[in-house]
């Protein structure tokens, strides 16, 4: 059995859509015997109702300190160049100044969209079952159905022994995210051919926009456990990347994924307009 979380917030012609296509995905897959077992996390699910933290000038400071950490960091331990501690403090001064005046996304809605997140997490972990998360925005093209199961299949037996973590949707290009060096063959990342699907093995957990994943329990488990001692005042695809950073262990989680992307995120391609300004 696997798990099946939709992050949502009541967006009827999305949601339609989705089920739709999840009821696919769930025939499709129970023809190799797997089961889907769905939840929906909601607004009211996350737990955050009432807790959200506002959009002060201190948030603002907590979210630009760690995001300056995130991005300075990962700049420094790229190995395509060098970075030594006078380039290190000025590209974090960068990120700093600029996340905090010109990244102008609200903390509020991004806590309840990580927060939500983190619900799914706890749902995995206390299954201790495999979880695909899927954003409300997700996109299936054509043939996503049966490249999710080949994944699906292919990745069994890593998700019920190891730490495990299949990015599905995508977002920016590998040129663009975080750890964009772990794409590159020189750099370790190994590439194989499952079904109709190229799948990347990375040397290093990196997520792209958290809009659809494939995880296992265990690391889930271990993303709740950092989300509660670390509290990050993120968005959830910076969150997870902060995890890498912090715990070794997650950095050296078994991480694919595919080209091109098993699932499209709407609200990145223009599918779907961005419902924040909305919940705003």
């Amino acid at each position: 059995m696997i798990n099946l979380c939709v992050i949502h917030n009541n967006e009827a012609p999305r949601l339609e859509y989705l089920r739709a296509q999840i009821r696919g995905l769930a025939k499709a897959i129970e023809t190799d015997g797997i089961s889907l077992r769905l939840y929906d996390v909601g607004p009211e699910a996350s737990g955050m109702a009432g807790q959200v933290p506002q959009d002060s000038f201190l948030n603002r400071l907590k979210r630009a300190w760690a995001a300056a950490w995130l991005f300075a960091g990962y700049a420094r331990h790229d190995p395509r160049r060098r970075t030594d501690r006078l380039r290190y403090a000025r590209l974090w001064f960068r990120h700093f100044k600029s996340i905090l005046f010109d990244y102008l996304r609200s903390i509020r809605i991004e806590q309840e969209v990580l927060y939500a997140h983190g619900h799914a997490w706890k749902i995995a972990s206390r299954t201790a079952l495999p979880t695909i998360v899927l954003e409300s925005d997700a996109i299936f093209p054509e043939g996503a159905i049966e490249n999710l199961v080949s994944l699906i299949k292919w990745s069994l037996p890593q998700l019920e022994q190891e730490y495990f973590f299949a990015d599905l949707a995508g977002g920016c290009s590998t040129q663009e995210i975080l750890n964009s060096w772990c794409f590159e063959e020189r750099f370790g990342m190994r590439t194989m051919q499952v079904g109709a699907i190229d799948i990347q093995i990375l040397p290093s957990l990196t997520a792209n926009t958290v809009g659809g994943y494939l995880m296992s329990a265990s690391l889930a488990a271990e993303f709740c456990r950092l989300l509660q001692t670390t509290k990050r005042m993120v968005p959830p695809d910076w969150a997870v990347n902060l995890f890498a950073m912090h715990e070794p262990a997650v950095a050296k989680a078994t991480c694919v994924h595919t080209n091109p992307t098993i699932l499209r995120q709407g609200s990145a391609d223009g599918t779907y307009g961005s419902t924040i300004s909305e919940r705003s």
